[in-house]
């Protein structure tokens, strides 16, 4: 009897440790969580600063007419866009990542930050010797695209320039990067790791340890990334004139397909493209889309991993492509890569969504195509989208409740706040009340200006 009661005690006694070590454990969880655990499912709606040239002005415009963030789950933020990964030096990339902490931590308003690893801007414009990139990729044909394999013992093929349309044609570059050149990746994975990420992951380390870290959205590190092709521009009746400088002509060489140097170092030529198209039963066009989806997922992957392997989370790394796939299946344009280009195992994938201009998606079909790329993939995010595209209130709330549906983490919107001299439309109140209704800080005003 006297035993009995013996053990009976023991077991007393074990049962109040148990329950004693539960509750410091609950104790501790609760007293010291961290807003990465209470914001870890955060919306943010985030504002790329297009052609923004002061930010401090622009962040303060934010605060004044949407209310100072609260301590909800819902945010907005800010992105520094334009981040000249391959034109700008080490400590310039620097001081843009410390200026965005700085105005982050000073105004409450969490920062986000997109490089350009595609289009070349800063290329064309000189700056101070400390400020230009050590290595200027454009200068070197071997770091570029070009518009058809080398022939008759040639080392590279032509070099177009970058020519883009936003709206009206622009050249951002002499030269686009060739994403597959092992020079080119070797400089860029360094300029990310050495120039961003790691003073990132110096800021995010301190925010941490005053609770502070959901002032960092993420890290974007594509740009609708895609090889460019301006092959049916053959058919224009009008020469193609640069709008920054009306002495650039579009010459016909250039209108043409680029992404034959990074097949090119895929080990591929026209022989082998046309025998392996015949074997695979499908046209060389096709096989070459094909081949050029897998370049844009490796250069994208390689940039994300580099982020990943020097201190950023998964969920704060995203890719950028188009989503047009989504909506064009058999789409064999190389502007719009294939869905599964942007989806690794080291990043949130991030796409351009806005059905009123090209950018156009499904976002059933688009979930769908990121599932079958990576069964375990849940989330993309809407990297890319508009503001003066809705004529109603209704209609843009509609547009934010699809784009955050589910586990969709961030919007970001362009062209919100300019500088004046780029031209603005009028005021988008329907948007921006929907926005203030979305975000719901106390605020009255609402003169938000965007660019179509």
């Amino acid at each position: 009897m006297k035993a009995t009661k013996i053990i009976q005690i023991i077991l007393a006694i074990i049962i109040l440790i148990v329950l004693a070590s539960k509750l410091q454990k609950s104790h501790a969880i609760t007293i010291g969580k961290s807003p990465v655990e209470k914001y870890q499912d955060n919306k943010y709606l985030v504002f790329e600063m297009t052609n923004v040239s002061d930010l401090e002005s622009a962040v303060k415009k934010l605060i004044k007419i949407l209310g100072p963030n609260n301590d909800s789950k819902r945010m907005y933020g800010f992105s520094i866009n334009c981040i000249p990964l391959l034109t700008r030096s080490v400590s310039n990339l620097q001081k843009k990542i410390n200026d965005g902490f700085d105005l982050a931590e000073k105004y409450n308003v969490p920062v986000m930050f997109h490089v350009d690893p595609m289009y070349g801007f800063g290329a064309s414009i000189k700056v101070p010797k400390e400020e230009a990139a050590k290595t200027e990729y454009w200068k070197h044909p071997e770091m570029c695209e070009w518009v058809n394999f080398p022939t008759n013992g040639q080392t590279h093929g032509k070099v177009p320039r970058s020519w883009i349309n936003w709206g009206s044609w622009i050249v951002t570059a002499p030269a686009n990067p060739c994403f597959e050149s092992p020079e080119l990746k070797s400089f860029a994975t360094s300029q990310l790791k050495n120039g961003i990420v790691k003073i990132i992951s110096k800021r995010l380390k301190k925010l941490k340890k005053q609770n502070k870290d959901y002032l960092f959205v993420g890290l974007n590190v594509g740009w609708e990334t895609h090889l460019i092709n301006n092959s049916r521009r053959l058919t224009e009746k009008h020469p193609i004139i640069s709008k920054q400088n009306t002495n650039m002509v579009m010459q016909k060489w250039e209108m043409a397909q680029s992404g034959y140097a990074a097949l090119h170092y895929r080990g591929w030529n026209e022989k082998k493209l046309i025998s392996e198209a015949k074997k695979q039963r499908i046209s060389k066009e096709k096989l070459f889309y094909k081949l050029c989806g897998q370049v844009v997922h490796d250069y994208l992957e390689i940039l994300a991993k580099t982020a990943f392997e020097n201190g950023l989370s998964k969920d704060k790394i995203y890719t950028h492509t188009v989503a047009v796939q989504s909506v064009d299946i058999k789409t064999i344009n190389t502007e719009f890569p294939p869905i599964w280009s942007a989806v690794n195992n080291y990043s949130t994938p991030g796409f351009t969504l806005c059905n009123e201009s090209g950018a156009r998606y499904d976002i059933k079909k688009l979930k769908r195509l990121i599932k079958k790329a990576d069964p375990e993939k849940n989330t993309f995010a809407a990297v890319e989208t508009y503001l003066a595209h809705h004529k109603t209130k209704k209609r843009f709330t509609d547009y934010m409740k699809e784009v955050f549906r589910t586990d969709n983490p961030i919007m970001v919107i362009y062209g919100a706040l300019q500088n004046g001299r780029y031209g603005m439309n009028p005021k988008p109140e329907n948007e921006t009340k929907g926005i203030i209704k979305w975000l719901k800080p106390t605020s009255r005003q609402y003169e938000l200006r965007g660019q179509q």
